[in-house]
């Protein structure tokens, strides 16, 4: 099984170094596991892999939370005397930052098309595009309401906001 030192930096945020037993091209002849830990560990911080001075605990590779890294929820990681856990204040906040990028890209497509219908006298157009550009003003807000109830990483990279559909 793979040991993990998971450090508290003091911007709040966490650190992962990863060794793996199972490489046994690491292991040398007759040497512990506790001992190939501690001399992976020590080089790592030799080579400046692993932060110096800063809080740490040793755990099973199980107790940090790998699977929440592809969501983007990296950054809500948080130190425990277990290992690391997800914050899920922080999960929601990402959550949202993610959500404003993607309706930031809708803006500048809808900004483009209302331009035009106005350029071309289309008010009705302009009309229609500029309800879509409102709806779109009020999706973080809503996504805010919707993300509250959600309680788990999981669920929260699950939730999609209902988007503004062009006529």
């Amino acid at each position: 099984m793979a040991r993990c030192r998971v450090y508290q930096m003091a911007d709040g945020s966490v650190r992962v170094t990863k060794a793996d037993y199972a490489q046994k091209d690491y292991v040398l002849p007759g040497e512990a596991e506790a001992a190939f830990y501690a001399r992976l560990f020590s080089t790592a911080l030799a080579k400046g892999e692993s932060p110096t001075g800063v809080p740490f605990v040793e755990v099973d590779d199980a107790a940090v939370p790998w699977h929440t890294k592809a969501m983007g929820f990296r950054e809500a990681w948080r130190m425990t005397p277990a290992g690391c856990e997800v914050d899920i204040p922080v999960c929601r906040l990402l959550r949202l930052a993610q959500i404003r990028t993607a309706r930031d890209a809708r803006f500048a497509r809808y900004d483009a098309e209302w331009m035009k219908a106005m350029g071309e006298g289309d008010t009705g157009r302009a009309a229609a595009v500029d309800a879509l550009r409102r709806v779109l003003r009020d999706v973080p807000q809503v996504a805010t309401v919707a993300l509250v109830d959600r309680a788990t990483p999981v669920a929260i990279a699950a939730y999609e906001p209902v988007w503004p559909v062009q006529p």
